[in-house]
């Protein structure tokens, strides 16, 4: 579960602006991700994208993300 709270919180902190290029490395260790291809890996449990094709598909306003809030 925690990973999955973990997830969330990286997906939120990318979407309060999403046209901005994500700093990576500071994610990694904001969000207590051991190295990048951790975090990568996440993104492709989760999504099923890799964590660019990912902030691409947001831009482009293809994704159905919920927002943040007691559902999850």
């Amino acid at each position: 579960m925690m990973r999955f709270v973990r997830f969330k919180k990286v997906v939120a902190h990318l979407l309060e602006n999403p046209a901005a290029p994500p700093d990576w490395s500071d994610l990694v260790l904001n969000y207590g991700y051991h190295d990048q291809p951790h975090l990568i890996r996440d993104f492709q449990f989760y999504t099923g994208l890799s964590p660019s094709a990912f902030m691409m598909q947001v831009k482009q306003q293809a994704l159905c993300i919920s927002q943040p809030g007691k559902f999850y």
